[in-house]
């Protein structure tokens, strides 16, 4: 009896039930694909963007050893050059450490070339008497790039040699 007549109610319900959990699941789905498609294309984007960084750092870095090997072989100009050479050539760097000194220099100023390296210009050619003039020019020329005796080309001032000579 009852049961007979409550039992197309309780089926109507159960499909019910699973229609709208089916229908859930389908939407569930339907979102997940889409999230799933979207994070594909950002995934796309970002290996395209990857590459075009790729090929963007490749022409960077081939720019780059060009320049180094230009700079290598006008190097290797300049020390050719400064060797051979019959000017004396002394370059001191910033600190006014000498960095280079050819033969010739080693024939004017009396110095070898391996025990100069790395000495002050003050401290080994400079006269006693105009190192404080040295000393500020060399500051001014750093300071405001204007050369007045440092760059300004052929110089002729007193220099000491190893012996302590003061020659022209």
């Amino acid at each position: 009896g009852l049961v007979s007549a409550v039992r197309p109610d309780v089926r109507q319900t159960a499909l019910l039930g699973v229609s709208l959990g089916a229908a859930e699941s389908e939407a569930r789905r339907a979102e997940f694909a889409a999230q799933l498609a979207r994070t594909g294309w950002i995934a796309i984007g970002l290996l395209v963007l990857m590459a075009v960084l790729l090929l963007l750092l490749d022409r960077l870095l081939a720019r780059a050893a060009r320049r180094d090997r230009a700079l290598a072989t006008s190097s290797r100009q300049l020390q050719a050059t400064v060797a051979a050479s019959l000017d004396a050539i002394v370059t001191a760097n910033t600190n006014g450490e000498i960095i280079d000194f050819n033969a010739s220099a080693e024939q004017v100023f009396g110095w070898a070339r391996e025990e100069i390296i790395g000495q002050t210009m003050e401290a080994t050619f400079i006269p006693h008497r105009m190192r404080d003039a040295h000393h500020n020019g060399m500051k001014r020329y750093l300071d405001t790039g204007k050369p007045r005796v440092v760059d300004a080309g052929r110089v002729e001032l007193a220099a000491l040699r190893k012996s302590g000579e003061e020659f022209p």
